[in-house]
């Protein structure tokens, strides 16, 4: 007969432990947001309502240049939010931007590609246009590329850095307003 010591019996419990635990966080997290892989996507559906067009437009634009684009300038826009916010509160950007305090050519770019997008997401919606939807949004790519480029966010006056902080929340938003993008992420199907 062999005996197993203490020591390696109670490792075995405490693994035994922690995957119960990782499988009911996995449920939890699954009954909280359905998550669909197709290739090259991979996004949340919060409530599952997604329409088959809507699926299969994602499925197309996010394994393009441009939805790989707008995922990384979303991507960069949540990074550059969040680090400023813990400074400035968690409401601090909720307001619009006040176009007075806009100085640089590519501020009034970007502000201008916004409402743009705005108006033309808010319409392709209606007309359930998931295609046009994406498309007017990666028109955001080139004016948000200047902007980081060109445009220092970290000034001294604090209004102006306020202002550029709250330019980039309304960008976040539009792309926001059209899907959960903090949870699409492409994936590499060799990866898979």
């Amino acid at each position: 007969m062999i005996v197993t010591p203490e020591p390696v019996m109670r490792n075995r419990a405490i693994i035994e432990v922690s995957n119960i635990f990782a499988t009911y966080e996995k449920d939890r997290l699954r009954r909280q947001a359905t998550w669909i892989r197709s290739p090259g996507v991979t996004y949340s559906c919060g409530d599952c309502s997604m329409s088959e067009s809507k699926r299969e437009a994602f499925d197309k634009f996010f394994t393009t240049d441009a939805g790989k684009g707008l995922l990384s300038d979303f991507g960069r826009i949540v990074d550059v939010l969040n680090a400023e916010q813990e400074k400035d509160g968690p409401r601090a950007y909720s307001h619009r931007h006040a176009p007075n305090l806009r100085i640089e050519h590519q501020e009034h770019k970007l502000a201008a590609a916004i409402a743009r997008a705005r108006e033309e997401t808010a319409e392709k919606l209606q007309k359930e246009d998931f295609s046009g939807v994406l498309r007017s949004l990666a028109k955001l790519h080139a004016p948000l590329q200047a902007f980081f480029e060109h445009v220092t966010i970290n000034v001294e006056n604090a209004h102006l850095r306020l202002n550029r902080l709250r330019l980039l929340a309304e960008a976040r938003r539009v792309m926001a307003s059209v899907a959960d993008i903090e949870n699409i992420s492409a994936w590499d199907e060799g990866a898979a």
